[in-house]
């Protein structure tokens, strides 16, 4: 959320190094928990200038180097607090030796939410640098001179297949740096906070960012009407809650607050509720000196106390809100819950009525409202007015059939089965699964000649997902004809046919499997692999027997991968498949997967590729449950002591899995 600066190094045209493999001995186990240094891996914290002005976004540089021969990886997630996966933090003290606050977590950054992540090579001499924002971290509201170290969990030792987290994280700190922040100009502070409130408004998104996390660092009381309003922009939300929290005496903070509680004609959106209630918690617990957050046990109740007071004052407002906005208020209420019950008649009919007014975003909200558990028999009436009027949102209406399904009221079959049809649909997948039939119109436009692949493929997977009449030789049919087609609507006709009839798909994955050998980045066999482990027979044994012996390291890795997944989503209850469809998907078997326990044990002893004996070693943690955690970051040592215990599981279990024999 808080936009950072961040600059990253690229490198090209490196050296090959010598590499070690990490980490599998006891000194590299020392350096992971911090009881000792890898020789020549440094963090460096560099300021970009001179005495910083109090309020002022303090850039500072975090630069890592190396002068080893192992191989280390840096994370190259946002560099800024807020986007953060493996992060770095800061900590300070004044001259009096105090700690700097952090207002999240007190004195400790290390929590962060997550992000995207990558990983980049720190080569030797060659170092990685990124800038980033320390008033992110800290609150630097008095002048002085601070002491600032900055710490690190980004830097990991490379023994793991590339973009895989291998947990071995190295933490490091920088040796301490004397920063000075000077007192504001109030000339030119005033001018700053007027310029950063013009630019709050602007229809730029990453300008209003910018300008609220600046007005953030100013901690000027000046600033908190600007940051309340703020909370109401979701792409602001989070910038203006840490403003707000930066305050050292919240009383101010509280005081604005009030205002908006206490004002009869202001509204406060529910979405608003949430932050408001926490700050006005955090006011309370301060005014009784209780610790920060998260060691205070009675903030909870604090929160819960403020939600409810401003829920009672949402409900009594909304009677008096226009019918328009009224029923925006409604959608998000039920949407948050514990403000309208679901079964509230009223506040649906509010909705039905006005259905027209709500924006697409609160349209589609309530269309998913209606998918949960809507039954209200009496507004069968407006459900159907919601489906016959076409200036309402696709999503929507669909969320009206399927409500008016779900209490046995067809009216709309027939127009459903004309849209499942259509080269481009109107209707959601949720309407189209309130049908069955209509298959054999879908397979029409998959045998077609048209030239409109997308929806060929579209019929495809709306064969796949629904439950429709086609049969099995029906399919069998389709897929001789179109064997050489595109793969993007003859896998889908294929994944149908394993869901009908398992053994009639399996000659068919055999044939994807061998015209793709040499290919393993082919996505036809990356799926005919797929469906392979989800089979429990022996035709299909026979095939997963063929993958454990390629040559291909790519493909051994996604048979070990596969296997360990089918395991584990034979017990899982949301697991999808990339399906659609709630009710549709191919669900793996323990069955299918525990006869090649011996298999996964030989790839992870003997295995040449390090990648093949990862994924190995995951698939047997997943069907054993040997080690439940650590995995990752496992010496060789501990390795071997898991071997042993596969080992000893598979002799204890192994009367539970026989191999089928084709």
């Amino acid at each position: 959320m808080l936009a950072a600066l961040a600059g990253l190094l690229s490198f090209q045209g490196h050296p090959v190094l010598a590499e070690t493999k990490a980490p599998n001995s006891a000194s590299d186990r020392e350096i992971i928990d911090g009881k000792r240094k890898l020789d020549g891996l440094r963090l460096e914290l560099i300021t970009t200038k001179g005495p910083y002005e109090m309020g002022e976004p303090m850039e500072v540089a975090a630069r890592y180097t190396y002068s080893g021969q192992r191989k280390l990886l840096v994370v190259t997630a946002n560099p800024g607090r807020f986007g953060c996966v493996s992060p770095h933090w800061f900590t300070a003290s004044d001259e009096k030796g105090s700690p700097v606050r952090d207002p999240l977590h007190g004195n400790d950054g290390r929590v962060a939410p997550g992000g995207g992540m990558s990983f980049r090579r720190l080569w030797r001499d060659q170092p990685v640098e990124q800038t980033c924002l320390l008033n992110e971290w800290l609150i630097f509201d008095r002048p002085g001179r601070y002491q600032v170290q900055a710490h690190s969990h980004r830097v990991e030792f490379a023994n793991q297949p590339a973009n895989r987290p291998c947990g071995a994280v190295i933490p490091l700190k920088s040796d301490p740096v004397e920063i000075t922040v000077i007192p504001a100009d109030e000339t030119r502070r005033g001018m700053r906070i007027a310029e950063l409130s013009r630019r709050i408004k602007d229809a730029n998104q990453e300008t209003r960012l910018a300008a609220i996390r600046d007005m953030g660092f100013l901690a000027d009381e000046r600033c908190i009407p600007s940051l309340i309003q703020a909370l109401d922009d979701d792409a602001t939300t989070l910038g203006a809650y840490f403003g707000l929290i930066s305050f050292a005496d919240p009383v101010p903070v509280k005081k604005e607050l009030l205002k908006l509680v206490q004002d009869k004609k202001h509204f406060i959106p529910v979405r608003k509720m949430g932050w408001v209630g926490d700050l006005l918690a955090r006011a309370d617990s301060h005014a009784v000196g209780d610790p920060t957050i998260p060691t205070n046990k009675n903030h909870p109740a604090r929160v819960q106390s403020w939600h409810e007071k401003l829920r009672q004052r949402f409900r009594e407002q909304l009677e008096k809100l226009p019918s328009a906005q009224a029923a925006s208020a409604t959608v998000e209420a039920l949407e948050f819950g514990h403000i309208i019950p679901s079964g509230d008649v009223k506040a649906w009919k509010r909705i039905m009525a006005n259905a027209e007014s709500l924006s697409g975003y609160h349209q589609n909200c309530a269309g998913t409202l209606l998918e949960k558990d809507f039954k209200i028999p009496q507004l069968i009436p407006d459900l159907k007015a919601i489906v016959r009027n076409e200036k309402l949102s696709d999503w929507l209406r669909s969320s009206a059939i399927a409500a008016l399904h779900k209490m046995g009221d067809d009216t709309f079959s027939d127009m459903v089965k004309k849209d499942l049809v259509l080269p481009h649909p109107c209707l959601t997948q949720s309407a189209h699964e309130t049908v069955t039939g209509s298959g054999r119109d879908l397979l029409l436009i998959v045998r077609s000649k048209r030239e409109e692949n997308e929806v060929r493929a579209k019929a495809a997977q709306r064969l796949r997902d629904l439950e429709t009449d086609v049969t099995a030789d029906q399919l069998v049919d389709a897929l001789k004809e179109l064997q050489t087609a595109d793969s993007g609507f003859r896998d889908p006709l294929l994944e149908a046919l394993v869901m009908k009839s398992q053994r009639d798909a399996v000659p068919w994955i055999r044939q994807i499997l061998r015209k793709t050998a040499g290919k393993p980045r082919d996505w036809s066999r990356q799926n005919a692999i797929r469906l392979a482990c989800r089979i429990n027979l022996p035709e299909s044994m026979a095939l997963i027997e063929e993958i454990f012996r390629s040559k291909e390291a790519e493909d051994r890795s996604q048979i070990a991968d596969e296997l360990g997944q089918t395991w584990a989503d034979a017990d899982s209850d949301d697991f999808f498949w990339g399906y659609e469809s709630a009710q549709k998907y191919l669900r793996g078997t323990k069955e299918t997967a525990g006869p090649w326990v011996p298999d996964l044990l030989h790839l992870c002893r003997s295995d040449p590729s390090a990648k093949v004996r990862f994924a190995a070693r995951a698939a047997l943690c997943s069907i054993t449950g040997i080690p439940s955690s650590g995995f990752s970051s496992a010496t060789r040592e501990e390795e071997a002591a898991w071997v042993s215990q596969w080992e000893a599981w598979w002799k204890s279990n192994q009367k539970r899995f026989p191999r089928q024999q084709p």
